[in-house]
């Protein structure tokens, strides 16, 4: 199986390293040979610009060929998230109700408004999404409140509770398991819907912040 690895370091053309995952949704792996990226590019290129052009220009025959086109990246500073920083139009970020998780996605948002400055790009937050590990637990219901407080309107309505349906994703992949009628079942289903609200409240940031500009 090809990978992101196969893309940028050995030449690989990327349309030969998307697979289909379901109707109207394609990945391009990554697995761990993809941890010498920020090394290798580094010995390439000295200049961060030439380092963050480089990604983009691997990835450009991918643009035109989906709708959308999602990057993920840890939520750690590295020339792989920077470059995804030069790349995207639009940042979404995922926030655990957690002390640690709300330190972290402050710094996060506050190096990439840096970022934009430094390299005069068009990024905007689209969203940030609240994960709640305990939706009935004391800290995370404290931690929730704060990020109304810090984040308002960027705060996504829809809170993603954890369950045992998205823990499995991560091992089955993203799953859509019918009932003998023909219908998803009931947690595949209720996994899907929420996915949607989200999408639909990112995009609905998304008209107000072209609306505004």
């Amino acid at each position: 199986e090809n990978t992101v690895t196969d893309v940028l370091i050995n030449n690989l053309p990327p349309k030969e390293a998307v697979y289909k995952v379901i109707n109207n949704l394609y990945i391009l792996p990554a697995d761990m040979s993809f941890e010498m990226y920020d090394d290798w590019i580094k010995d390439q290129y000295n200049d961060s610009l030439s380092q963050f052009k480089y990604m983009k220009e691997k990835l450009e025959p991918l643009f035109d060929e989906f709708d959308v086109i999602y990057l993920d990246v840890p939520p750690s500073i590295s020339v792989y998230s920077k470059s995804a920083m030069y790349i995207a139009d639009w940042a979404i970020v995922v926030l655990q109700t957690q002390v640690k998780s709300m330190r972290n996605a402050m710094q996060y948002l506050e190096y990439m408004d840096f970022f934009v400055k430094e390299f005069d790009t068009n990024l905007y937050v689209a969203g940030v999404i609240p994960f709640m590990l305990e939706s009935g637990d004391a800290v995370d219901q404290e931690m929730y409140k704060q990020a109304q407080e810090i984040y308002g309107e960027h705060l996504i309505k829809n809170v993603v509770l954890k369950n045992a349906r998205l823990k499995r994703y991560d091992g089955s992949g993203i799953t859509m398991e019918k009932t003998k009628k023909g219908l998803l079942k009931q947690w595949d289903r209720k996994s899907h819907e929420l996915f949607i609200s989200i999408l639909k409240e990112l995009e609905e940031h998304e008209n107000w912040y072209a609306e505004v500009e």
